[in-house]
């Protein structure tokens, strides 16, 4: 499938198709993963439906992009970019550096009140992941999810 079809309005469906084909082949990988990057619109959503195919099943095909992801989690993204991004990012095996700015992003994003609840559902599971790692922050993420929703 050529890749230029993800501007068309795809339904779901065919864009999990298109994941399902580049697990097979491992080709288009990059090309994929900078439409998600670059674009701002449903371009960038039905790119995302292929991806999560690919992270779900071949993980590994993925990985190069992670430390970009991260990255762009700090700069101006859309909702839609961040949602996916944790998505995607709580399925992978990430470095130790790339882990703990992982962590601070996630760890400001619970505590912004501004921030889309399923943006901060992804972050307080990927943060859930971690203390299992690192016990210590489990009582950090305690207090803060005790401060920001006890109500």
């Amino acid at each position: 499938m050529d890749l230029k079809l993800l501007n068309e309005p795809l339904p779901k469906d065919v864009c999990i198709e298109l994941g399902v084909r580049i697990v097979k082949e491992g080709s288009d990988i990059e090309d994929l993963m900078q439409i998600f990057f670059k674009e701002k619109n449903m371009t960038a959503q039905r790119a995302a439906w292929a991806i999560e195919v690919v992270v779900e099943q071949k993980p590994q095909l993925v990985s190069p992009y992670m430390h970009e992801m991260i990255d762009a989690l700090e700069g101006d993204t859309t909702q839609a970019f961040r949602r996916n991004a944790l998505k995607f990012l709580r399925k992978v095996e990430l470095g130790d550096d790339d882990l703990g700015k992982l962590t601070n992003i996630c760890f400001g994003i619970v505590q912004n009140a501004k921030e889309a609840i399923a943006i901060k559902m992804y972050s307080i599971y990927f943060l859930q992941k971690v203390t299992f790692m690192f016990p210590d922050l489990a009582q950090e993420l305690f207090y803060i999810l005790q401060n920001n929703y006890d109500q």
